[in-house]
C-alpha cells in the first residue's frame, strides 16, 4: 500500500456534507441537460423528417438502446480506473463527454451520425454512477441511506427540470436549441465538479513481493465467489432499470395519439398541435420524475431506519399499481398519474438497491462494484426500449402498461430473497455490515455454495 513520503503535508480534511452538496448540484445540472432534449427524440426525428414518420418508433428504440451498449462495456473499466486513479476525475470525464456529445447532436441531421454520437455518449458519460461512487466512498456508512437518497433525488429533480424546461424550449425555439442548451449545461456541471468537489484519494501501490501461483489462484477464486455473492443485487438492479425505461420509445407517440383525440385539437393548426404535444409530454414526464425524486428521498429515510423485512417487497410490488392505473385509464391524466405512481416506487427500490450494494462492498472496491451495477442497468436499458417498441407496435400502447404492471409484481419475491440473504445490509444500526468478502467466505463454507452471511 502506498504511504506518504516523509515531510509531505497531510491530506486536507474533506467535509462529506459539503462534498455531497457540490455533487448534488452537479448531478442536478447534468441530468437537467440529459432530459432537456432526449425525451422528445421520437418527435424530433419524425417532425424533422430524419426518418420516415412510420419508422420513428423503431429508430427511437435503436437510439435509446445504443448508449447503454457502450455504457455497459465501459462502466466497469471506468469504475476500475476510478478505484486506481481517483473518483473525481471520473466525474469530470463523464460530464465533459456528455457536453461534447449532446452539443454535436444539434449540428447533425442524419440518423447515422446521431447513432454514432449516442454510442459516444454512452462510452464517455455515466455521470450518475461516477457521482454515486464518489459519494459512497466519502460518506460514513451510517449515513449512506441519506446521502444516496438525496443524490438520487437530485437526479430526479434534474430530470424534472429538464423535461419541463426542455419542453418549453422545444415548443418555442425548436429541438435543435434544446440539444445546444444540453451541451452547455453539462459543461457548467463539469466546472462545478472541477472547482467545488474535493477528494482525498490515496492511490494503491503495487504489492511489495510477487505473489506465488497458488496465492494468485486463491485470490482469483475468492474474487469470483465474491462477485457471485453480490450478483443477486446486481441482477435485481438491472431488472429495475428495465422497468423504469420500458416506455420512452412510445410515450411521446402515445401522448400525441391521446392529445389528438381531444375535441379542442380540431381547431388547432398542425404546428400548434405539435407544440402542445411537446408541452404535454414534458408535463407528464415531469410528474414521473417528481415521483422518482420522492421515491429516492423515501428510500433514504427508510434505509437509515430499522424497518420490517417485508417493507421493500411491498414497495416494489406497489410500483405495478401505477402502470395498472394507466392501463385502466388511458387518458392524458391517467398516464400522468399512473406513470408518476409507478416511478415513485421504482425510484425508491432503485435507490435502496444502490445503498445495499454500497454497504456490502469494501470502500476500496466500490467504484468497480458500482461500475458493474451500471453494466447490468445498461443491459436493462438495452432490452427495455426494444421490448417497449415491440409491445407498442404489436399489442398497443395501452396494453404495454398492463405488461409493465405484471412485470413489477416479480420484484416482490426478489426483494424478499435479498432481505433474507443480505439481512445485515438492511439494518443501519449495524456498525460493520458484511462485506462481499465475508459473504463470499460464507458461500465457500456452505456445502451447497449458497450460505447466508451472519
Amino acid at each position: 500500500m502506498w504511504r506518504p513520503k516523509p515531510g509531505e503535508k497531510p491530506a486536507r480534511t474533506v467535509d462529506w456534507k459539503t462534498n455531497l452538496a457540490a455533487i448534488w448540484l452537479s448531478q442536478f445540472l447534468s441530468l437537467t441537460a440529459f432530459s432537456f432534449a432526449l425525451p422528445f427524440f421520437p418527435l424530433y426525428i419524425r417532425e424533422k423528417n430524419i426518418v420516415p414518420p412510420g419508422d420513428a418508433q423503431f429508430w427511437s428504440a435503436v437510439f435509446f438502446a445504443a448508449a447503454p451498449v457502450s455504457l455497459m462495456i465501459m462502466s466497469p473499466i471506468w469504475g476500475i480506473l476510478g478505484d486506481k486513479y481517483g473518483r473525481k476525475m471520473m466525474l469530470v470525464r463523464a460530464n465533459l463527454g456528455g457536453a461534447f456529445a449532446l452539443y454535436l447532436m444539434a449540428l447533425v441531421d442524419n440518423m447515422e451520425a446521431l447513432l454514432v454520437l449516442r454510442l459516444f455518449q454512452g462510452a464517455f458519460t455515466g455521470t450518475t454512477p461516477a457521482a454515486q461512487t464518489l459519494v459512497a466512498t466519502g460518506t460514513p456508512d451510517r449515513r449512506q441511506g441519506f446521502a444516496m437518497g438525496l443524490l438520487m433525488a437530485g437526479v430526479s429533480a434534474g430530470n424534472s427540470a429538464g423535461v419541463f424546461f426542455g419542453g418549453i424550449c422545444a415548443k418555442h425555439y425548436g429541438p435543435v436549441a434544446s440539444f445546444k442548451v444540453s451541451g452547455i449545461l453539462l459543461f457548467v456541471s463539469t466546472l462545478v465538479v472541477a472547482g467545488a468537489v474535493r477528494e482525498n484519494f490515496v492511490r494503491p501501490g503495487a504489492p511489495p513481493v510477487a505473489a506465488t501461483r497458488s496465492a494468485r489462484f486463491r485470490r482469483r477464486r475468492e474474487g469470483i465467489h465474491n462477485f457471485l455473492a453480490g450478483l443477486p443485487i446486481l441482477l435485481i438492479i438491472g431488472f429495475g432499470a428495465y422497468l423504469q425505461t420500458f416506455d420512452p420509445p412510445f410515450l411521446p407517440l402515445f401522448v400525441d395519439f391521446l392529445f389528438r383525440q381531444l375535441p379542442e385539437t380540431r381547431t388547432l393548426a398542425a404546428e400548434a398541435v405539435i407544440g402542445e404535444v411537446y408541452g404535454a409530454t414534458g408535463r407528464i414526464t415531469l410528474l414521473s420524475t417528481l415521483g422518482a425524486m420522492c421515491g429516492s428521498v423515501l428510500a433514504g429515510k427508510i434505509m437509515d431506519r430499522k424497518t420490517p423485512s417485508w417493507t421493500w417487497s411491498a414497495i416494489a410490488g406497489l410500483s405495478g399499481t401505477g402502470a395498472a392505473w394507466t392501463f385502466l385509464n388511458p387518458t392524458l391524466g391517467g398516464v400522468a398519474v399512473g406513470r408518476g405512481i409507478c416511478q415513485l416506487f421504482l425510484g425508491a427500490a432503485a435507490a435502496a438497491l444502490i445503498v445495499i450494494l454500497s454497504r456490502v462492498t469494501p470502500t476500496s472496491k466500490r467504484g468497480a462494484a458500482l461500475g458493474w451495477s451500471v453494466t447490468v442497468r445498461s443491459i436493462g436499458w438495452i432490452l427495455a426500449p426494444v421490448s417497449g417498441a415491440f409491445c407498442g407496435q404489436y399489442f398497443g400502447w395501452r396494453e404495454s402498461y398492463g405488461v409493465i404492471s405484471l412485470l413489477c409484481l416479480l420484484q416482490i419475491p426478489m426483494f424478499a430473497y435479498l432481505a433474507g440473504r443480505y439481512a445485515s445490509a438492511f439494518r443501519p444500526e449495524d456498525e460493520d455490515p458484511p462485506s462481499l468478502e465475508s459473504i463470499g467466505e460464507s458461500c465457500l463454507a456452505s456445502p451447497s455454495g449458497h450460505g447466508k452471511p451472519i
